[in-house]
């Protein structure tokens, strides 16, 4: 019998800042300006997992 898929369980990155930041996901992210996501100061956002190994770059917004 062959095997089956892999599932994986939801998984979440919650991102808290203290001020504004830039995110970026990926196997080797590199946040930048105007890339990625922009998280606000006290604003949480959660984004799901994409793949197994996801990596996740944040830089200050300032």
């Amino acid at each position: 019998m062959a095997a089956g898929p892999t599932l994986l369980r939801a998984r979440f990155w919650t991102i808290v800042p203290k001020g504004d930041v830039w995110v970026k996901f990926g196997t080797d992210p590199t946040a930048a300006s105007d890339t990625g996501h922009l998280v606000l100061a006290n604003q949480p956002r959660s984004f799901a997992v994409t793949v197994a190994g996801e990596k996740v770059a944040i830089k200050d917004a300032v």
